[in-house]
Parts: structure tokens; C-alpha cells; sequence
């Protein structure tokens, strides 16, 4: 029986930005569980406290976040023969960041909760926090992203294509000048 290799349907640069988003999850330890009464800031309060006791016993942590990023690239792309990769945290992280974060010695306390980013085929669908709203990510061109609350219509394809013409300039689009990813 000859074995078929799977064609890969998310492409690497939704991946990789996906990557580096968690790693900026953990980088700035955003406890949001929408809960705003006095138990939820007590609870916030106890987070933040367990955050600063583990980064006292990790002077190498964002070498760690690092590691953790290159790890979650590697993880996902065995992942990207499906439509659609769920990476999330609630309280606890999701197998996949679970797994990274263990083999890049952080402590899964460190993500916070109520965190999604969801890579499918043509976008990353993303909410920090449960109070977050949800934002698409959309792939323009190396450096550029449209974050946009507009998703599956067919006339996304023609809204890409008029941001990246610079014909609505109204729309939002991350810039960031040190990445260097294609399709």
C-alpha cells in the first residue's frame, strides 16, 4: 500500500502568526475572566501574584516564550491538514499550547483564561480575554495584516484586495516591520 502524503491547507504564515501571538499571550499576562465584581479583582489580584512568583524563579523566561513559539510553529503545521485549529485557553490551555509550554518549562498558569485563536484556511479568528472582542486577521503581504470584525463573505477576497490597492485606507492594518512571511 503506497502511503499519500496530505496537502497542507493552512498555509505557514497564518501559523506562524498565530505562534507569535500566544507567545505575546504569555508575554504580557492578561488575567480577563469578565468576572468584575470584587471576587473576580481579588482573583486577578491572586494571578498576578502567582505570575511575578514564577518569573522570580525564570530569569531566561523570554527565552523561554521563544522556545515555546518555535515549538507551537512545529506542533501546528503537523496540524494543518484540517480547516480549522482551535487554540484556546479557558483556564487551562488546549493539548497543543499545553504540550509547548510544558516542553518550554512555563507553567500553564502563566496564559491567563478566556483566550481563543482559532487559524483557518484564509484567517486567524482571535479574542484575548473574555471581554475581548473578536478580531480577524487577514494576510495582505509581508508586514501587513487587516484586523477586521467582517469574515466569510464572498466579498472578503474583494475587500483584501482594495485594502492592499490602498482603496480603504478607513480599515485597520497591522504593520510590523521584522516580519518577513509569504504565502
Amino acid at each position: 500500500m503506497t502511503e499519500t502524503k496530505q496537502k497542507q491547507i493552512i498555509p505557514d504564515v497564518l501559523i506562524k502568526k498565530a505562534a507569535g501571538m500566544w507567545a505575546d499571550v504569555l508575554r504580557k499576562h492578561n488575567f480577563d475572566n469578565g468576572d468584575e465584581t470584587l471576587a473576580g479583582a481579588a482573583t486577578a489580584g491572586l494571578h498576578g501574584m502567582l505570575v511575578e512568583a514564577h518569573l522570580k524563579e525564570m530569569p531566561d523566561y523570554l527565552d523561554r516564550v521563544k522556545h515555546f513559539e518555535e515549538l507551537l510553529i512545529e506542533r501546528l503545521k503537523l496540524e494543518a491538514y484540517v480547516h480549522v485549529i482551535f487554540t484556546r485557553v479557558d483556564y487551562d490551555p488546549c493539548e497543543s499550547l499545553a504540550v509547548c509550554s510544558k516542553e518550554a518549562g512555563i507553567p500553564s498558569s502563566l496564559f491567563g483564561c478566556k483566550t481563543s485563536i482559532d487559524i483557518t484556511t484564509d484567517h486567524l479568528r482571535v479574542k484575548l480575554g473574555y471581554t475581548g472582542a473578536v478580531k480577524n486577521y487577514f494576510y495582505l503581504r509581508p508586514g501587513e495584516w487587516l484586523i477586521t470584525d467582517l469574515y466569510g463573505s464572498e466579498d472578503m477576497a474583494k475587500i483584501i484586495k482594495a485594502v492592499k490597492a490602498g482603496q480603504l485606507d478607513c480599515l485597520e492594518v497591522e504593520r510590523v516591520e521584522h516580519e518577513n512571511q509569504t504565502l
